[in-house]
């Protein structure tokens, strides 16, 4: 099967071309297997589930966010999609009497670092500037 997809769920490159793995055009979906197209719902929904659980796992390959000035702060600072050094002079305006920590903008929004999560429950309010 030329389309079987491997570990990270994705398929093998194909040299231009190659007889019996031309590109397809047209078509709601691909099957999963053949590459044919494909109008079957449930080829769709597995296609689509697919995509899905391929984009899930990059989280798993993304870096930690580390905050850093203060791991445990009232306030963590972050950006999404953004540098990190815009972030001081709104940091030392929404503090209280502890500084704020800030943590690198995490790189992918789609999906979110799996991280996330835990390290935004360590403060006790969030603030995302724009």
């Amino acid at each position: 099967m030329p389309y079987r997809r491997d570990e990270k769920l994705a398929r093998p490159w194909v040299v231009p071309g190659t007889p019996g793995l031309e590109h397809r055009i047209g078509g709601l979906e691909k099957d999963s297997l053949t590459g044919n197209i494909s109008y079957d719902a449930q080829n769709h929904e597995k296609m689509v589930r697919t995509r899905a659980e391929k984009v899930r796992r990059i989280a798993d390959r993304l870096a930690p966010i580390e905050p850093y000035f203060d791991p445990e702060g009232d306030v963590l600072v972050t950006r999404l999609g953004g540098h990190l050094r815009r972030h001081h002079p709104g940091r030392s305006r929404c503090t209280t009497d502890r500084p704020a920590g800030r943590a690198r903008a995490p790189e992918h929004i789609m999906p979110l670092p799996n991280d996330l999560t835990d390290v935004v429950a360590r403060y006790d309010r969030w603030l995302i500037p724009s």
